[in-house]
């Protein structure tokens, strides 16, 4: 009876020793390291200083970019309207489009 007892403690310890063994063997933990009060200051100044610098240009870089897409917009828009040597790019009259001038090109004056 004490022999049973015995052997299943001791699996019981066996099954610890080897899931803890696992554990930190695939898992392991981050080092810790000693330093002096505030020697991270300066890292976190730095950062957030980055951050704002990256912020600043990025806003920048969206502003350039929009006011170019306004202009290419402005500009296509006011190509497609303004009447050029060719004339507009769309259908001005629909009825000379449509009715006139194909019965103007069907018939050739001789």
């Amino acid at each position: 009876m004490k022999t049973e007892s015995k052997n299943k403690k001791m699996n019981k310890i066996k099954i610890v020793a080897m899931t803890t063994i696992f554990l930190f063997s695939f898992f392991s933990c981050n080092k810790a390291s000693a330093d002096y009060w505030g020697g991270a200051m300066g890292a976190s100044v730095w950062e957030t200083m980055y951050n704002k610098i990256m912020k600043q240009i990025e806003n920048a870089l969206i502003t350039s970019l929009k006011q170019a897409a306004l202009q290419t917009i402005n500009q296509t828009v006011s190509n497609a309207i303004s009447q050029g040597a060719s004339g507009p790019m769309f259908i001005t009259n629909w009825e000379n489009f449509l009715i006139n001038d194909p019965q103007r090109k069907a018939v050739k004056p001789e």
